[in-house]
């Protein structure tokens, strides 16, 4: 193969040199250099440009694989994903229905894939021990690995089934959302990106709401962008995560519940030190369908999902999630304390 390129490469340029010396007069091959110069440098661009256009074909080969896979499997992607996670080597972390109970979720390349792999499969020795037992109602179900052609997907929970609108908030939670052990450039891009998260404590990836007036879903994958410092302590994301709601009613409702639900991960962060769940995401769900019956209502609630970058803790409290967790539940009741003044 390699004497196949070079032979594509050589052979074109030996005739470039026979039509130099050619252009020049016979053998006289220094008269005929400068427009070798010249006709070399063009082939090189030609050569570049086809290379460059080869290889951005194999890198949408590569994207398109995983939605290629599962089309071949019958499988579909998963309708209510937020955020727009891609993995580290680009790559769309396709969420895909598996079935009625269970979505797919791809693994992303190592080290993080051991990483999830040992903390959705109970395999850590704080499994064992029964520490994450308190939480454990707030962590999606996992059912194994399940394998598509060169393709391996965790096999979790459809969180989102009971729901028939269900409208959706994914918030990263953490003033930071990167390992402490991350190149230092990364750390620069990522507080580039979101140069208010040191001070707010989290972003919002992305949420989906239902418009019953419209028939329709409205839906944002924010990844934290176009918010300032003062709409994220105000909850414009909130607010507009509210939106599905049919009444001022269900919204104070809403933001009770999910509450609750928060005050018991507090709780229990404020104590655990075997963990530090870096770049983990809140997933929030409440039913927007008003044509659901409020006492057929499923509850909202609130899940911990995304656990790619959680490390064994150091001993201490994990402040860096903490913090994030209590600045939410702040803005929360701020949006909380203007609905009741309105009502």
């Amino acid at each position: 193969m390699a004497m196949k390129q070079a032979q594509l490469v050589v052979s074109p340029f030996s005739v470039l040199v026979g039509v130099a010396i050619a252009a020049g007069g016979g053998n006289k091959l220094p008269q005929a250099l400068p427009w070798l110069v010249a006709s070399s440098a063009w082939f090189a661009l030609c050569l570049f440009q086809l290379f460059a256009t080869a290889s951005k074909v194999s890198e949408d080969a590569q994207v398109r694989a995983p939605d290629a896979q599962a089309e071949r499997h019958g499988l579909e992607k998963y309708e209510h994903k937020v955020g727009g996670h891609t993995s580290p080597d680009g790559l769309d972390v396709c969420l895909l229905h598996h079935n009625q109970d269970e979505v797919l979720k791809r693994l992303q390349p190592q080290p993080y894939t051991l990483r999830e792999l040992a903390f959705y499969g109970r395999e850590m020795p704080e499994h064992q021990e029964g520490l994450l037992q308190p939480v454990m109602r707030y962590l999606p179900q996992f059912y194994g690995v399940h394998d598509i052609d060169s393709m391996s997907y965790l096999r979790l929970q459809n969180l989102m089934r009971q729901y028939s609108k269900p409208c959706i908030l994914d918030v990263k939670v953490g003033r930071r959302c990167y390992e402490v052990s991350a190149p230092e450039d990364k750390k620069d891009r990522e507080r580039q990106k979101y140069p208010y998260q040191e001070t707010v404590g989290y972003r919002v990836a992305g949420l989906k709401v239902w418009d019953a007036e419209r028939g329709a879903f409205f839906e944002e994958i924010r990844q934290g962008k176009n918010r300032t410092e003062a709409d994220m302590l105000r909850g414009k994301d909130v607010e507009t995560y509210l939106a599905g709601c049919s009444s001022t009613e269900q919204k104070l409702e809403v933001t009770r519940q999910l509450d609750e639900h928060l005050a018991k991960l507090e709780q229990f962060l404020a104590q655990q030190t075997y963990f530090e769940f870096c770049a983990v995401s809140l997933l929030f769900a409440y039913e927007g369908d008003p044509q659901v019956a409020p006492q057929h209502r499923v509850a909202p609630f609130v899940w911990l999902v995304d656990f790619a970058h959680t490390i064994a803790g150091c001993s201490a409290v994990d402040d860096n999630f903490l913090f994030g967790l209590r600045m939410f539940r702040t803005v929360m009741a701020g949006v909380r304390q203007r609905l009741e003044h309105a009502n």
